[in-house]
């Protein structure tokens, strides 16, 4: 049985690496048919993968925690994020993904840091009502990998008895390195997995802001490519970078094209 799911486990790693698979978001939103951002409405919209944040308020953004649960409560301290938001305040916090996956090149003062960042934004949201969606967890790489990733052990038959052995397995393959970047699947629950799989991607501002975690997309056409992006939009957004840190990365020609197709500036 072992032997099976391992061979399993490696075939499907290639096409993992090669593609990743889309999740849809839109169960939260009605259908919209828009093509500009002026279109939406001047308040808070959830559309798809997509989030549009009106003309006024302020926005405290935070990124790339990876697993530091310290840096994350001094981001909400420092803001006074959650008080603003139960207060009334007109003020959003903004998150640009990455928050999951310990960086093995770097100490890891909690083991479950991740995990605990992950359900206390979940645990404010719930906590705030209506006000919680002030609150807005942007979906990065590691989360888009490692909720394919989780999905595809869960398929071959991981459960709590033999997670541990296969996640060993996964990580003695041929693609082991790749996968180790991702180890909150070592920690990630069922419930977590639904949450993280349904975040938004992309928050597009009335007043031009647009906020991603990676990069543009050169694809995109128009914002209505943003609401459902096919899988080489996703790829961009999340996985691009700019031409001055890699080869073949988006130029700053690119971006501007892209901000004017979308309505950003």
């Amino acid at each position: 049985m072992t032997i099976m799911i391992l061979r399993k486990l490696v075939a499907v790693t290639f096409l993992l690496i090669a593609c990743s698979a889309l999740f849809s978001t839109g169960a939260d939103s009605d259908p919209i048919q828009i093509k500009q951002l002026a279109d939406y409405p001047n308040q808070l919209t959830r559309d798809g993968e997509l989030v549009i944040l009106p003309d006024h308020g302020t926005v405290y953004l935070g990124t790339d925690f990876h697993g530091k649960l310290h840096y994350f409560e001094q981001w909400l301290k420092q803001t006074a994020l959650i008080e603003q938001i139960d207060s009334g305040e007109d003020v959003y916090g903004l998150i640009l993904g990455d928050v999951i996956d310990h960086k093995l090149t770097e100490s890891i003062p909690d083991p479950d840091g991740d995990a605990k960042i992950v359900d206390q934004i979940r645990h404010s949201q719930q906590q705030l009502g209506i006000k919680g969606k002030r609150l807005i967890y942007l979906k990065g790489n590691h989360e888009l990998a490692a909720t394919e990733a989780y999905a595809m052990l869960k398929k071959n038959g991981m459960d709590a008895s033999n997670r541990k052995q296969l996640i060993d397995l996964l990580y003695k393959s041929a693609q082991g390195s790749y996968f180790r970047q991702f180890n909150f699947i070592e920690r990630m629950t069922d419930e977590q997995y639904d949450y993280l799989v349904n975040l938004p991607v992309i928050a597009v501002g009335k007043n031009g802001m647009v906020a991603v975690h990676a990069g543009t997309s050169p694809s995109a056409m128009n914002i209505a490519d943003l609401v459902h992006p096919n899988q080489t939009v996703l790829n961009q957004l999340l996985w691009g970078r700019p031409s001055i840190a890699m080869a073949g990365g988006y130029t700053a020609s690119q971006t501007q094209t892209f901000l004017e197709r979308i309505g950003g500036t």
